[in-house]
């Protein structure tokens, strides 16, 4: 987790030209808890603001950022092409993607309810995009829980 951290923050002081009190960022709301961490760590190292931090989704980040309103875009997925094409007629063609980690899934219940009873197993054949059959990997046919074990809903 250092590391990430050490790497986000090295991120925004390459936005060294810009003063951190301008510095606008928007997009991923999954990635906007950690962005927020980041933005502060960074004001706490550099003695200055807190860059603003907007949860506006991936797409709203990335349609901000084409507008050039912000100066960084979170993502929880690449650029599209349509997006690019975006920036490039507003006139935004210096982009640069850095990846800074991966997202996760957390699977959480009530404590009061009997314990969730699923396997590895069970939780890749729901979750992968791929999966082996017959030593061969084939796009994921299951969309429901219970087609992997008749048990789950």
């Amino acid at each position: 987790m250092k590391k990430i951290l050490s790497l986000s923050v090295a991120s925004l002081a390459l936005c060294g030209t810009l003063n951190a009190a301008d510095l606008k960022i928007a997009g991923s709301s999954t990635v906007y808890p950690f962005t927020s961490f980041v933005a502060e760590e960074y004001a706490s190292i550099k003695n200055t603001k807190t860059p603003i931090v907007e949860s506006l989704g991936t797409g709203g980040g990335f349609k901000v950022f084409c507008e050039g309103t912000t100066d960084i875009s979170n993502a929880s997925r690449p650029m599209k092409l349509s997006e690019f094409e975006t920036c490039k007629k507003a006139g935004v063609t210096d982009i640069v993607g850095i990846m800074i980690g991966y997202d996760g899934i957390v699977l959480a219940q009530n404590k009061t309810n009997a314990p969730l009873n699923i396997t590895k197993k069970e939780l890749f054949l729901a979750l992968a995009k791929e999966i082996p059959q017959n030593g061969k990997l084939i796009p994921n046919p299951y969309t429901n829980w219970n087609q992997i074990n008749k048990n789950l809903p």
